[in-house]
C-alpha cells in the first residue's frame, strides 16, 4: 500500500510464459488508475484475482472510499 491509499501489485519473480499475476485485494471495489474502467473486487469479501503482468503494465489500484489529486 501506498499512502493508505493506492495499492501497488509489483511482479517480484520471473513469471517465463505467463501473462498474468495473482494478487489478493481486501473487501471492497478497486479502481484501476491506468484504466479507471476497470474496477475489481467485492463489497464484502476480499480475495485474490488475476492481474495483467506483462513489462508495460504497472498494477495500481485505488482504495475504496479514498481520492488522490490528480
Amino acid at each position: 500500500m501506498v499512502g493508505g491509499a493506492i495499492k501497488v501489485s509489483p511482479v517480484l519473480e520471473a513469471l517465463g510464459d505467463k501473462t498474468k499475476l495473482n494478487s489478493y485485494f481486501p473487501a471492497g471495489k478497486w479502481v484501476n488508475l491506468a484504466n479507471p474502467k476497470e474496477v475489481i473486487g467485492k463489497e464484502d469479501a476480499g480475495g485474490y484475482y488475476d492481474l495483467d503482468a506483462t513489462t508495460d503494465t504497472v498494477n495500481a489500484h485505488l482504495r475504496p472510499g479514498t481520492l488522490i489529486p490528480w
